[in-house]
């Protein structure tokens, strides 16, 4: 029971974190604290009862196994949300820009690539996907989560950057477009005032 409490405590703080990077409920690992939760009062009950031990184990063995799985669940849709952002700025900001603004980016991404190999591992190998998503949690996603909320809180800098370059770009194409107007209507001009004389 201790070591399902202790569980559940990782779990609720994976939880929390994955509502902060995601903003919004993470509603798979919250399912799976509930299926745990579940396994606890049923396990609770037998013991009051003096229930079967063994059926007791059982349950306490389930409600350890929903915890690792909403932790899982935590981290991965924290990783989502990491990759979904990145691609979006990627796609509306140039490398030169993130650059630099955020000298980190290298480091940020490949923090994400650690983070999705440790995870494609726990994928493969099954039999050590606990203690992988126990790794990812206090090493890969630590170091992925503390450089991405610097990549985000200069977010707003690249942005202004990247208006101000389109500003910059659309100035020189209408300064290039009137300076060829311009030349051409001198010369227009310039041909039918000689042709005239």
């Amino acid at each position: 029971m201790k070591e399902v409490c202790a569980e559940w405590n990782d779990a609720e703080k994976a939880i929390k974190r994955a509502e902060q990077l995601v903003g919004d409920a993470v509603i798979p690992a919250i399912k799976e604290l509930r299926y745990s939760g579940r396994r606890i009062i049923e396990a609770t009950n037998l013991i009051t009862t003096d229930g079967p031990e063994d059926r007791i184990d059982h349950l306490l063995r389930d409600a350890l196994f929903n915890c690792h799985r909403a932790q899982h669940d935590a981290i991965d849709a924290s990783v989502a949300t990491i990759n979904v952002h990145i691609d979006r700025i990627q796609r509306r900001v140039s490398d030169k820009v993130i650059i630099d603004v955020f000298d980190d980016y290298p480091e940020l991404l490949a923090a994400r690539d650690a983070v999705h190999e440790q995870v494609a591992e726990a994928r493969e190998n099954r039999e050590s996907r606990d203690a992988i998503y126990d790794s990812i949690r206090r090493i890969e996603f630590t170091r992925l989560e503390k450089v991405y909320k610097k990549f985000r809180s200069s977010e707003s800098v690249m942005r202004r950057r990247t208006v101000r370059g389109r500003w910059a770009a659309l100035g020189g194409w209408i300064i290039a477009g009137f300076t060829i107007i311009t030349g051409f209507a001198a010369t227009y001009f310039g041909y039918i005032d000689f042709s005239s004389s």
